[in-house]
């Protein structure tokens, strides 16, 4: 492999050597580092491990890609490490070159991932994660730090996220499993939301969607204040809570239930424009 100033290049003689092309490396960082990934199109897989290290394995289906990484500083334990899939030559790539990453990175990083269209998995980090993606699908677990995903046609599956969760699609569906935060917003537009699980108390959750469906199941002990608002949809509610006044709206057709349990710890606000929000005990 050829160093330069912190740099890591696939060497061109290897690209030609096979069809399927593996690259492998370890780069020792510092604590709490911040690693970014932006790859063109294909699967990148994250995993948090207890090493001060960033371990990338690279696969690539063509030699008109190429695995590039720049760690600074050079030559030392890095505080930033940027991995890339970069063309070999401008507008050399075309639809069917892929790179498929896996990377363990220190639970203690922060992640900041684009990957257009693929699939991205990021599992067990304490640290903040961004991910940004057009059609790509995105699994989440085990994730404590700030959550910021974003997508346009992939669908996101959070499962046990502990810190702040922001998810945002156009058309992708949304899936919540046991989270234990205190603060999530959902949004989607033709997507649906499903959100599975208690609530923090004191917490605030937010689902938002505008054509899709809103489905909350959640157990029959949980304790918080449900605001529901369908404009052209429905609202159904089958938890034992106390109604409670719900105001006047400018729109005749539009479904509503406010209400909460004997002492309403959090907040949960969904709403719809044209979609069903059903609210149903966990089983």
């Amino acid at each position: 492999m050829v160093w330069t100033a912190g740099l890591f290049f696939l060497p061109a003689a290897l690209a030609l050597s096979a069809r399927t092309i593996r690259v492998e490396k370890t780069l020792p960082t510092t604590s709490h580092p911040l690693i970014t990934i932006h790859n063109i199109r294909g699967s990148v897989k994250v995993r948090g491990w207890d090493r001060q290290a960033v371990h990338a394995v690279c696969e690539l289906n063509s030699r008109r890609i190429e695995f590039f990484a720049l760690c600074i500083p050079p030559g030392a334990r890095s505080n930033l490490v940027q991995i890339e899939t970069r063309e070999v030559k401008a507008s050399s790539a075309s639809s069917d070159e892929r790179a498929d990453y896996v990377i363990e990175v220190p639970r203690d990083a922060s992640v900041e991932i684009l990957d257009p269209m693929g699939s991205v998995t990021l599992e067990g980090l304490r640290g903040d994660a961004t991910v940004n993606s057009i059609g790509a699908s995105v699994f989440v677990s085990d994730v404590s730090g700030h959550l910021h995903v974003q997508t346009i046609e992939g669908n996101i599956q959070i499962v046990r996220a502990a810190g702040r969760v922001e998810a945002y699609s156009v058309d992708g569906n949304l899936h919540f499993i046991h989270p234990t935060t205190a603060r999530l917003l959902g949004n989607t537009t033709t997507g649906k939301i499903i959100y599975e699980g208690g609530f923090a108390s004191g917490g605030y959750y937010v689902l938002k969607d505008y054509s899709g469906e809103v489905d909350i199941f959640c157990p029959l002990t949980a304790s918080f204040e449900l605001s529901a608002r369908s404009v052209r949809g429905k609202v159904e509610n089958e938890m034992p809570m106390k109604p409670r006044r719900i105001l006047a709206s400018p729109f005749p057709q539009s479904t509503s239930f406010v209400g909460e349990d004997s002492t309403g710890a959090a907040l949960v606000k969904a709403t719809s424009f044209s979609g069903t929000i059903r609210v149903r005990p966990l089983q």
